[in-house]
């Protein structure tokens, strides 16, 4: 019976352990993409009908604010893609292109 208990309490500390790693990973990722950040949105209506370049509108609008505007797009749960002004994200991640 010893046995037994030891082995299921084995068990629930690897358990433990990993929901622990994977919540220290969410928090650091959390850390390096919103600290000091503040959610906007942006709606457009008749989008279609505009004839304006957005990229360059919202590129303009960061420089002439000195802020970095970044959207954040969850493919899925492995792959996040990021559009921003600040490619270094305030040099928390070194790109290779």
């Amino acid at each position: 019976m010893k046995k037994i208990i030891y082995v299921l309490f084995t068990i629930e500390l690897l358990i433990v352990s990993l929901l622990g790693l994977n919540i220290v990973k969410d928090n650091e990722i959390n850390n390096i993409l919103y600290n000091d950040t503040t959610s906007i949105s942006v709606m457009f209506k008749d989008y279609k009908k505009l004839d304006k370049n957005y990229s360059k509108w919202i590129k303009d609008i960061a420089d002439e604010n000195d802020v970095t505007i970044s959207k954040y797009v969850f493919n899925n749960n492995e792959k996040l893609s990021i559009y921003t002004t600040d490619t270094s994200l305030d040099n928390n991640i070194k790109l290779k292109s």
